[in-house]
Order: structure tokens, then C-alpha cells, then sequence
């Protein structure tokens, strides 16, 4: 009796065993990922981060281009030079 129990977990085994190689590793790892859609909540909470990337890069270009340009300056030529009086100094750069 204890050996017809012996083997029928040896043949349950060595059953088990062929049924996993058959499997390629593609299919083990498809079993295993879970596969959804993220939920509205984690779409909403990566948005920040997206757009942040996304504006990055005109972002950055502006502030080479506003300091390349010497904006203060240029605003104080355009805006603030009319409207000094006569004997006022000039703001150094």
C-alpha cells in the first residue's frame, strides 16, 4: 500500500514537472504579469510629472534665451529709462 502511495506522488510529480516544460518563458511570464489598465487615480497623480516633462525643454530654451538677451536690461531700456528723471543714474546691470 505505502508503495502505491509512493508512486502515484512520484507520477503526480514527474507529471507536474512535464507540464511545466512544455511552457516556453514567454508564457511564464505572461502568467505571472498582470495585465490592466492603470487606475483613473494613478493616471491623474502622473500627470504633473508628464507635463513637467513635456514643458521642460521650451522652458529651459526661454531662460537660455533670457539671459543670452540680458532681459532686465532690455526692460529697463524699453520701460523704466522713459520714465526716469533727468538727473536720476542709471541701474547698473
Amino acid at each position: 500500500m505505502r508503495c502505491v502511495f509512493s508512486l502515484l506522488a512520484l507520477s503526480a510529480l514527474l507529471g507536474s514537472l512535464a507540464s511545466c516544460a512544455t511552457e516556453t518563458a514567454r508564457e511564464v511570464r505572461a502568467r505571472r504579469l498582470i495585465h490592466g489598465e492603470p487606475s483613473v487615480a494613478r493616471q491623474v497623480l502622473a500627470l504633473p510629472y508628464e507635463v513637467a516633462a513635456l514643458s521642460g525643454w521650451p522652458l529651459e530654451t526661454t531662460l537660455d534665451w533670457m539671459e543670452e538677451v540680458n532681459l532686465p536690461a532690455r526692460v529697463d531700456d524699453v520701460i523704466v529709462a522713459p520714465l526716469r528723471r533727468p538727473g536720476e543714474p542709471e541701474r547698473e546691470p
